[in-house]
């Protein structure tokens, strides 16, 4: 075997860049699978600094890939409701809400195709407020309600499209480019280091067991696969740190908060309005609907 890799780096050597190619490619898949087999010990160690790098990088890489996959649902309309309950389930209750008020809809229907939950929910309760107050006094208590939930459920709606698009704009769409760019470049730079590491022990161990005919060309490949080998360990290092002194995770994450805590503000804002004037009109409500009972006896 040993005579065949000496023939085949010498032929390449006075061939052409793709016989050396080929030949260092033979060696490299040769290193590696007795690697493989335990049959190798003189194995080159990296730096300790550079496996710190290899670490922590490994730690960002996670986190961007897991957060972008969690975070996906951002870059879909309708992410917040099940929208295969479709058109057809807002038709059925308009309908059922038709029936309700004895006569056919005559006021028009909101726009179709809700793009959130809250544009869904305003949607059904206006439809049915609609319906129903077409066929009762206007002051009624449950259509008046319906209403002002549909029209704080828009509001809400709004703010959901407006979080969904400050996310992807400012969050994912960066955090995905960093990912495919210095990640990236990391990530294949230290795949440089893995390939480079096997040739230089591949060729040192060729150069230990060349024959003295052999031992020249041996050693200038070693040489030649050593500096190859430094290279590639210091081009990963600059490329890891610069994903690792990156401000820009940390910046992302703090658009996707902020992006957070304004929708929450703004739905905690419209519900604080909402919730006393409905539960005003549910008071109403009961008491109404005491006072029927009563003259029915």
């Amino acid at each position: 075997m040993e005579r065949i890799n000496n023939t085949i780096g010498d032929v390449g050597s006075k061939w052409n860049p793709w016989a050396q190619k080929l030949s260092r490619g033979f060696n490299q898949v040769k290193q590696y699978a007795q690697e493989k087999m335990g049959n190798v010990e003189d194995i080159t160690k990296l730096p300790q600094e550079y496996l710190d790098l290899e670490a922590s990088v490994d730690k960002i890489r996670e986190l961007h890939e897991f957060l972008l996959k969690v975070t996906k649902n951002y870059t879909r309309n309708t992410h917040d409701y099940d929208q295969s309950l479709g058109e057809s389930f807002y038709d059925t209750a308009t309908k059922v809400s038709e029936k309700i008020s004895s006569k056919p809809e005559s006021t028009p229907k909101s726009p179709t195709t809700p793009i959130s939950q809250g544009h869904a929910i305003s949607k059904i309760c206006l439809d049915t407020a609609n319906s129903i107050l077409a066929s009762k006094d206007e002051s009624d208590p449950f259509g008046v309600a319906l209403k002002k939930i549909s029209n704080s459920y828009e509001r809400i709606g709004e703010a959901k499209v407006a979080e969904d698009n400050a996310v992807v704009e400012f969050f994912w769409k960066p955090f995905n480019t960093t990912l495919n760019s210095s990640i990236a470049f990391a990530m294949k730079a230290r795949k440089n280091v893995s390939s480079a590491r096997l040739n230089y022990d591949a060729c040192k161990k060729k150069l230990k067991n060349a024959k003295i005919e052999y031992v020249d060309n041996a050693r200038n490949e070693m040489e030649t696969a050593e500096g190859e080998f430094v290279k590639a360990v210091e081009d990963a290092m600059a490329k890891m740190k610069i994903v690792i002194e990156s401000s820009e995770p940390l910046k992302n994450l703090n658009s996707f908060i902020e992006a957070q805590l304004e929708y929450h503000k703004i739905v905690y804002e419209i519900l604080s309005e909402l919730s006393p004037e409905i539960n005003e009109l549910e008071l109403n409500n009961e008491a109404m609907l005491r006072e029927k009972a009563l003259s029915n006896q």
